[in-house]
Formats: structure tokens, C-alpha cells, sequence
């Protein structure tokens, strides 16, 4: 019996317990081409502000995808970094967000002539004020470089709350 009266008093609280949080969504899709063309510098794909008024640190959780084309098919082993970072426009390489995208060239094989990157990140303690969630991509640096490369289309949402679970 003890156990089904705090059972009692405890559900009304969680079912409120959302109710108090704060939460935000927003994101970005867009079929702009981008040309990724440096293995030193990040390229932005498309950057979305994202503001907060509440006290209370937010956790923020971005998921985002793009289609990247195969820019030269008769080249071996192209590399490309993609990354979601948030207040930051130059990351360094093989951070926790970071995918790898490689494109080769197989003998009498018609390779793809695209393919679709998915990540997910999540972002802590993001404090109030104003922030920029970027999706970033670039060359990897190897000799020979990697021919540019174009994304076609990408879109990546962001959910945050300052409901800590």
C-alpha cells in the first residue's frame, strides 16, 4: 500500500513536470548548392540563429542530412569532413559530430553519383543568449587533394529544452 501512495503523490508531479520546461525548435532546409573547395577552412552549408531568454541552461539535441555529389568518378579515395557545431565556425577535425564522407572510384563499376550523410549532436549547458547552429563541410587534406565537391540539398533541425530527463 505504501508503494501505490507515492505512486500517487510522484504522477501528478511528472505529468506537470514538462508543462514548466521550456522548449524550442527551429532548423534549417534549403536546395542551395554549396561548393566545398578548401581542405583548411570549414564551408558553411547554412547557419540558424537561435536565441534564449530563460535563465536555465538548455540542452540542445541537432539533427541534420545532406546530399553530397561525386565530383570526379575517375579519382581513388576523395574524402570529405561534415560536422554540426554550435557557436562555432572552425572546429578542429575528428570531433565527436564529425562524419566522413569518401567517395571512390572502382574499376568497371559505375560508382554512385551521390550520397546521403545523417548526424546527429548534442549540445549541454547552453546558456542564455544568442547562438549559431552551423552544418560545416570540407575536404580531408591528403596528397592528391580531393577534387570540390557540391552539396545539393541539406536541412537540420534543432530541439531544445532546459528539462534536464
Amino acid at each position: 500500500m505504501k508503494n501505490v501512495t507515492s505512486i500517487l503523490i510522484i504522477l501528478p508531479l511528472l505529468i506537470l513536470l514538462p508543462l514548466n520546461a521550456s522548449a524550442r525548435v527551429n532548423g534549417v532546409q534549403t536546395t542551395t548548392n554549396v561548393t566545398i573547395k578548401s581542405s583548411t577552412v570549414w564551408t558553411s552549408l547554412s547557419p540558424s540563429p537561435l536565441s534564449f531568454t530563460t535563465p536555465n541552461a538548455q540542452t540542445c539535441t541537432v539533427s541534420g542530412s545532406a546530399d553530397a555529389t561525386n565530383p570526379n568518378k575517375k579519382t581513388l579515395d576523395n574524402q570529405y569532413r561534415f560536422t554540426l557545431t554550435m557557436d562555432n565556425a572552425n572546429p578542429g577535425i575528428d570531433g565527436e559530430c564529425e562524419r566522413l564522407l569518401e567517395f571512390d572510384d572502382n574499376a568497371n563499376i559505375d560508382d554512385e553519383d551521390s550520397k546521403q550523410l545523417l548526424s546527429t549532436c548534442l549540445f549541454t549547458k547552453v546558456g542564455a543568449g544568442s547562438h549559431t547552429v552551423r552544418s560545416l563541410a570540407r575536404k580531408v587534406a591528403k596528397t592528391p587533394a580531393a577534387p570540390d565537391m557540391v552539396v545539393t540539398d541539406q536541412s537540420f533541425t534543432i530541439s531544445c529544452t532546459d528539462n534536464p530527463l
